[in-house]
């Protein structure tokens, strides 16, 4: 962690503020996680089990690249800070919403189907 020791400490408060968006992140990417586990182990009458898998799957691999994502943003924005630089553009914001969205989607299709 080179970057680390780069740059001027920033304010506590900005690194602190700067953690709990990250383990917003975090927390969002852990209830998709759950969510695929509850749809693969609780949900046997939603839909067939190719397509229980599929969503699962879907879910999982989703909330596994937030969690990865979520990092890169912390380390980024925490570099920017640093280097009394600009913020750096998220465009998980919208990505997520695009996701969460095809879910429900998805989710409310298999409802009224079964």
């Amino acid at each position: 962690m080179k970057w680390w020791h780069s740059g001027a400490r920033p304010d506590y408060r900005f690194s602190l503020a700067n953690e709990r968006t990250f383990l917003a992140w975090i927390r969002t990417a852990l209830a998709l996680i759950a969510g695929a586990v509850g749809i693969d182990q609780y949900a046997s009458h939603l839909a067939t089990p190719p397509l229980r898998l599929a969503l699962s799957l879907f879910l999982l691999v989703v909330g596994g690249l937030l969690g990865g994502f979520a990092y890169r943003h912390w380390a980024g924005a925490e570099r920017a800070m640093r280097h009394a630089q600009d913020l750096p553009r998220s465009l998980m914001l919208p990505l997520l919403t695009l996701v969460v969205t095809a879910i429900a989607a998805m989710l409310t299709g298999l409802i009224i189907i079964g």
